[in-house]
């Protein structure tokens, strides 16, 4: 299905809403007027009006910087900071307080407290005070998504590791009723390899000899073929990225609108799969430009990345949602976004995570244990790896984010994953 509409999109650092500073006053007048100095500043300001209030929207959106009055109804501003920190990735907190005694400042700010402004407020102090507050900010957001892609690529390491020990320690020997569950539930994570060591062992142990010619169970034979078919894929997959790293590949020039319609083609192949969830392709209108700029393809590769990214857009988007799929055209450049409105995973999370914005593309990288056999893909954490070799290969470039999508007037702006890959364009 194709479409003509301007959507405004903006990136978005891994929330739904961009505000920066959440104000916790019981005054409101105190927080209209601190408000109105920080948003004059460019600062995206929220205010709650106790620390429970404030507790509830820093966790729903992860503000930079959070002022905080002391005393407040419901809960005061001490007990606020004792649950913003320590949670991993802790705000700059500010305090305000009428109190001048050194001793009791002493306290609070042991209590992880940045800095501390004193009532009545002066506009020039809280400037000042704020600046230096996003400097530090933003240096603690770069240390704990560096430290969390750190863990997150040495649990990616271990999870192999602790798959080949789970198989070795597998007593081959045992024959139950449960055996048929567990070798089904293995094979639908993915473990396609290890579950015919398995499948082999079993079936050895529970082959009953007749003559010249073995008896075996026909379950053990079709999980058998089945994962003979799930290794077979998984030995593909891995000798085609060895084939693009290793080798050349053969390119020809075609047109941008040769190449517009081979995204439009893989559409139309995937609508089956789009309707498991209601979901649509949305695909931009071409322009007369396309016809004129040409581009080195090898066809059968960008098949496949374009394939991997719109069954992966279909997994993890919302049901009933739409997939959009932009590709638009500059002077040396053709870029081709699909941008989806993603679904809450097992852990609630919503969108990219910064710490895995760089190592997506990474082998065996899953940001989700999930498995999709309705889509029929491997699940093993090779599919966006391959895209990345694949688009290099082509001298381009390919990256994902989250954005905000304000293409919907009637309602608030919504958090969008965008995979855009960027080709270069010949003469």
């Amino acid at each position: 299905m194709r479409y003509h509409n301007s959507i405004s999109f903006k990136r978005c650092e891994g929330t739904i809403k961009e505000t920066e500073i959440l104000i916790a006053e019981d005054d409101a007048i105190s927080a209209q007027w601190m408000k109105d100095i920080l948003t004059s500043q460019g600062y995206s300001v929220d205010h709650a009006p106790d620390g429970q209030k404030a507790l509830e929207m820093y966790s729903a959106n992860r503000y930079l910087v959070v002022i905080t009055d002391i005393e407040m109804p419901v809960m005061g501003g001490e007990e606020l900071i004792d649950h913003l920190v320590g949670t991993g990735d802790d705000p700059v907190i500010i305090v305000e307080t009428v109190h001048q005694e050194v001793s009791l400042i002493i306290d609070i700010m042991k209590k992880g407290v940045y800095d501390y402004i004193v009532k009545p407020l002066d506009p020039q102090d809280i400037s000042i005070k704020i600046n230096r507050a996003f400097e530090t900010a933003k240096l603690r957001k770069m240390k704990y998504i560096t430290e969390r892609e750190k863990v997150i690529r040495l649990e990616n390491q271990l999870e192999w590791y602790r798959w080949k020990e789970r198989y070795d320690k597998r007593s081959h020997g045992q024959y139950d009723k449960n055996i048929f569950k567990n070798l089904v539930t293995n094979f639908s994570q993915g473990s396609g390899i290890g579950t015919l060591v398995t499948l082999f062992n079993l079936l050895l142990a529970t082959s009953e000899k007749k003559g010249d010619q073995c008896v075996f169970d026909a379950q053990i034979m079709d999980l058998l073929h089945q994962n003979i078919k799930i290794a077979e894929k998984v030995l593909d997959t891995f000798s085609y990225m060895n084939s693009i790293i290793s080798g050349d590949i053969h390119m020809e020039q075609i047109s941008c609108g040769e190449l517009y319609n081979l995204v439009a083609g893989v559409i139309a192949e995937l609508e089956s799969l789009a309707e498991i969830k209601q979901q649509k392709f949305l695909l931009s209108d071409p322009k007369s430009i396309y016809s004129h700029m040409f581009l080195s393809v090898n066809k059968d590769c960008m098949y496949r990345a374009l394939h991997e990214l719109l069954i992966n857009a279909c997994k993890f988007s919302e049901k009933g949602s739409n997939i959009f799929v932009l590709m638009d055209a500059q002077e040396s450049e053709f870029m081709v976004s699909i941008i989806s409105r993603p679904q809450a995973d097992e852990n609630g999370r919503v969108g990219i995570p910064p710490e895995y914005e760089n190592i997506i593309f990474e082998p065996f990288c899953r940001m989700t244990k999930s498995v999709y056999e309705e889509y029929r893909t491997l699940d093993f954490g090779l599919g966006l790896s391959a895209v990345e070799k694949i688009i290099q290969k082509h001298g381009g470039r390919v990256y994902v984010n989250n954005i905000i999508n304000h293409s919907d007037i009637t309602r608030d702006p919504v958090l969008n994953v965008n995979f855009t890959f960027i080709l270069p364009v010949g003469s």
